[in-house]
């Protein structure tokens, strides 16, 4: 015959209070880590004549590795902070974001797996529609738009900084989730 196992209230409010004090403290890193990309981003800093989409990426990798709340969270306040620090008028990033958070986090469960080449097809993915909303916005806001010169110019060189600097964000969300689950039982 087994033993049950019993487990004293003092034990669970302790372990509850451990991970409400992880919880506190990773998402304090990534508010934090949040900002300072978003400022990063939308203060001049260019590859290939363009900014770079790293709050863009730093979702999905909350997505992919976190999960897909985590990532839905973490896209509706990055792309808050982005609309506040760089756009004017009417902008969709924060659903935007909150979207590519979420499908990160909910695709895995069902296509590829955790590990780096799946996040780079996911990017490769993210950031087709990421340009079909950069193309979106240049239809709408531009005054002289030319479709050849938006994709040559633009579209491309977004497309490509977006793809080489989303790994980093991936290497930077795998590194905190050890940090964080470090003691974890």
């Amino acid at each position: 015959m087994s033993k049950i196992k019993t487990v004293s209230r003092t034990e669970l409010r302790e372990k509850n209070k451990a991970a409400g004090k992880k919880l506190i403290a990773g998402a304090s890193v990534y508010v934090i880590v949040t900002i300072i990309l978003a400022v990063i981003q939308t203060c001049g800093f260019e590859l290939f004549g363009c900014s770079i989409a790293f709050i863009l990426s730093l979702v999905c990798s909350v997505g992919f590795v976190f999960g897909e709340k985590e990532g839905a969270a973490l896209g509706l306040f990055g792309g808050f902070v982005c609309d506040c620090l760089g756009t004017v008028g009417f902008s969709i990033l924060p659903l935007f974001y909150m979207l590519c958070g979420y499908i990160c986090g909910i695709m895995i469960k069902w296509f590829l797996s955790r590990n780096l080449p799946s996040f780079v097809i996911y990017c490769l993915i993210v950031g087709i529609l990421r340009e079909g909303v950069t193309f979106l916005y240049y239809m709408l806001y531009s005054e002289n738009f030319g479709f050849f010169e938006t994709v040559i110019k633009v579209l491309i060189p977004e497309y490509f900084a977006f793809v080489l600097f989303s790994p980093l964000m991936y290497l930077l969300s795998v590194l905190i989730k050890r940090i964080l689950m470090r003691n974890r039982k």
